[in-house]
């Protein structure tokens, strides 16, 4: 089956869905029937992968059940990507096992939507992180956020470099990183973060942070560190000038440690 847009527009948005079921797809399509969005379906991995690489979508909803793999090895495919990686990706499945969800921010899933869903969700929700991704423009005034070991945050392109290289973000991790980069050392509870990078997180349990922040620190690479966690409270930027003391952990966490962090760094 050959990706078949709605309608096109030089305004319009581009959304990809994909979904083995074609009436699952038909639902997303008329839930999503507004004038200023660009339909585009798919059935499977490789189709949606030709899709995005053709004409990168603006978010891309996958459902987790897919002919050829899973919603997962999807999401994994589009971060790997050059040109892809920033996109937004909307997970909708009748599973909805907290697992699973965890599994699916550290492969660096966006958000999730349980089926059945009612209409007007899922267009709030792909309203959400096109709101999201658009605000892009900040004041002319304003610089770079240079920080620790080696890392550059610019808020004005939402891009962050570790020595001179840009570190392909989703846009949760970034709009994380920012926040935790520009709250001058203070502790952020997993509850703070959650408002600030998730526009809706009603339903989402705090160990969805945990997931982000491993998957952040491991972008990060040699920066990692500049993400410390305070156990019991949840986390900060870190300051150079700052020993760690006994409640600091900036280990990144294993996969069955990212239900609850166990490991303390000793200073």
């Amino acid at each position: 089956m050959a990706p078949v847009p709605s309608f096109s527009s030089s305004t319009s948005r581009r959304i990809l869905i994909v979904d083995p079921d074609r009436a699952s797809r038909e639902l997303a399509r008329k839930s999503l029937a507004l004038p200023d969005l660009e339909i585009v379906e798919a059935s499977g991995i490789d189709e949606a992968l030709h899709a995005a690489e053709q004409d990168p979508p603006d978010v891309l909803i996958s459902e987790l059940v897919l002919a050829d793999g899973s919603g997962f090895a999807l999401c994994r495919a589009i971060r790997e990507s050059v040109t892809l990686a920033s996109k937004p990706i909307l997970i909708v499945s009748r599973w909805g096992l907290e697992a699973d969800r965890i599994l699916g921010f550290e492969c660096g899933v966006d958000d999730f939507l349980a089926k059945p869903y009612f209409a007007r969700e899922l267009s709030s929700r792909v309203r959400a992180v096109l709101r999201r991704s658009s605000q892009l423009v900040r004041p002319v005034h304003e610089h770079p956020l240079t920080t620790r070991e080696g890392l550059s945050i610019d808020p004005h392109r939402r891009t962050a470099w570790v020595d001179g290289v840009a570190v392909a973000l989703t846009q949760r991790e970034y709009s994380l990183l920012e926040t935790l980069a520009s709250a001058g050392g203070r502790v952020l509870s997993r509850g703070d973060l959650m408002k600030t990078a998730w526009s809706s997180p009603r339903g989402l349990h705090e160990r969805s942070v945990d997931a982000h922040i491993k998957s952040l620190r491991r972008k990060l690479g040699s920066a990692r560190d500049s993400i410390e966690t305070v156990r019991g409270m949840g986390y900060r930027f870190a300051d150079e000038n700052r020993r760690p003391g006994l409640e600091l952990r900036r280990e990144s966490l294993d996969p069955v440690d990212a239900l609850e962090p166990v490991r303390d760094a000793m200073g």
